[in-house]
């Protein structure tokens, strides 16, 4: 993925204790006169605040990897930040493979103006048998997805979160919500 200069991409990830899966995530901030120290440990903060309470506790070795846009396009500047609390509900999860998923929305139109996310296992207590969150765990999830994201616009020298195109020509868009959906999912894998 191409990261322009004065963006960072924020990827999220953790290692599931029973299976070994890797679950990971990602978002971008926009940088302006940004200290990458103040920025990353934000960006766990942001994450622990509140993600971490809708993922079951499986979820072990957390961490946030920023990588910063350069002019020299393979040469992201990369760092690292581990944390324990990537996942700490401790009610039984769902299987690995459901997730709840969070779509980005911004301003533009069109199919590329769109994103997601995906946060592994859920508390299985929220979920009916139909693959309905309950009406609390949506706006529990809903709640906590606003307060991700405007505690990532709040951190010292980001000057707003984006969505990233794997085409060098587009111009990132930024992100202006997350939007919670009331039914489970499943990230497919796309055969090509």
């Amino acid at each position: 993925m191409f990261i322009p200069p004065a963006y960072a991409e924020l990827a999220y990830g953790a290692t599931h204790t029973d299976t070994g899966q890797e679950a990971l995530t990602a978002i971008a901030v926009h940088l302006e006169a940004a200290d990458p120290a103040t920025v990353i440990t934000g960006a766990a903060g942001a994450w622990t605040d509140t993600f971490s309470t809708i993922i079951s506790d499986v979820w072990i070795q957390g961490f946030v990897r920023m990588s910063i846009g350069t002019s020299d396009p393979s040469a992201p500047i990369v760092g690292e930040l581990t944390f324990a609390d990537w996942g700490n509900n401790t009610t039984d999860p769902c299987p690995p493979q459901v997730c709840t998923l969070l779509r980005k929305i911004t301003a533009s139109g069109g199919r590329k103006n769109r994103g997601r996310m995906y946060l592994p296992s859920p508390g299985e207590a929220g979920v009916d048998a139909a693959g309905n969150f309950s009406d609390t765990q949506h706006d529990d999830n809903q709640e906590n997805a606003t307060t991700f994201l405007e505690t990532l616009q709040a951190i010292d020298g980001v000057t707003g979160v984006f969505l990233l195109h794997t085409d060098d020509d587009d111009d990132p868009t930024e992100i202006v919500g997350l939007t919670a959906v009331k039914k489970v999912a499943t990230q497919r894998r796309r055969l090509r």
